[in-house]
């Protein structure tokens, strides 16, 4: 089985010590220091005495560890341990299981004459194919198959996804394993409140494009039809899981002012909501109560009497929130 290419198209090849220091911003002694008294930086030399050589893997590993270290002032140590999950020298078993599972997906995906087929169509051939929503759909599965495959190398992963055009995040607690997110996912990951954890954010479209830019190629654009966070997030918002008048009950829930709500359902919508609230009287508060009950803003009053004298006052109003049909 052909393996998904794991080099950065747009910078491959070698760099040297010097390029470090353009690219990343990292000084000579720097360098040292990451390499010799971390062990974060692992390079390759031609000799005992040749020059430090870098993939381009490891230059944006780099250049992503030094922009969080610079603006969350981590320990070295912490950084050591991103730079090996990044480059593939820190796995988990649920790395291997996601690529293992992709890499016998894609064999399986490749073999298919018909999938083969569509993989071969290009230009607008390819576009006026893709336009058949199940064989979209079909083509997406199998991008995501070829991604999942770079599970093991989440720098590669990042890099490809950000090259495709998506809005790309690194999220880490420093202390379980990080993840890659698009913004979709990052959507999703943060509806369901997964962040347990004081964890760190960072975007990392902007500190790729840094390096290339430094490096003098072609900057990454994102997809202008990918919906940025915002829509992701109205939209995720907007979802069916409350009805309009179940949101309602919530925002008079929040509000926290009165002591009981009271829901009545019909056919299963809410119809109305009743608010209570009570409050304290004292024997000399009759006058109190004869100006509530002249206020009318209300649709029932209780009274609470004990021992002959008033005690409590409570006022109850009613919140129609749909009409009743049927």
């Amino acid at each position: 089985m052909q393996k998904t290419e794991s080099r950065l198209e747009t910078l491959d090849g070698s760099y040297k010590a010097a390029d470090l220091n353009k690219l990343v911003g990292l000084s000579y002694r720097q360098l040292n220091d990451w390499e010799e008294r971390a062990g974060i930086v692992t390079s390759e030399r031609e000799s005992a005495e040749g020059w430090r050589k870098f993939t381009a893997e490891k230059v944006m590993a780099l250049a992503v560890c030094a922009a969080v270290r610079r603006q969350f002032s981590l320990p070295l140590e912490d950084v050591g341990h991103l730079y090996q999950w990044l480059t593939g020298r820190r796995k988990d078993s649920v790395q291997d299981l996601v690529g293992g599972l992709a890499e016998e997906k894609l064999e399986a995906m490749e073999s298919n004459p018909k999938i083969a087929a569509l993989l071969n169509l290009t230009g607008a051939e390819r576009s006026a194919t893709l336009s058949d929503k199940a064989k979209s759909v079909l083509y997406r599965e199998y991008l995501n198959a070829k991604l999942n495959v770079l599970s093991t190398r989440p720098m590669v992963r990042a890099y490809t996804l950000a090259a495709i055009g998506y809005t790309v995040y690194l999220l880490t607690d420093l202390h379980g394993s990080p993840m890659i997110l698009t913004e979709e996912q990052l959507v999703r990951w943060l509806a369901q409140r997964n962040l347990s954890k004081p964890s760190i954010l960072c975007p990392l479209n902007p500190i790729l494009n840094e390096v290339l830019t430094k490096a003098d190629k072609s900057r990454l654009e994102l997809d202008k039809f990918a919906p940025s966070f915002w829509s992701l997030w109205q939209k995720l918002n907007e979802r069916p899981d409350l009805t309009a008048q179940e949101r309602k009950v919530l925002a008079l829930i929040r509000e926290r002012a009165y002591q009981k709500v009271t829901v009545t359902v019909k056919g299963g919508d809410v119809i109305y909501a009743d608010s209570e609230t009570e409050e304290q009287v004292q024997e000399e508060q009759a006058a109190r109560i004869l100006d509530v009950l002249n206020s009318k803003a209300y649709e029932t009053m209780t009274v609470h009497v004990r021992d002959g004298k008033v005690i409590q006052l409570g006022r109850k109003s009613r919140q129609k929130l749909s009409a009743v049909t049927g």
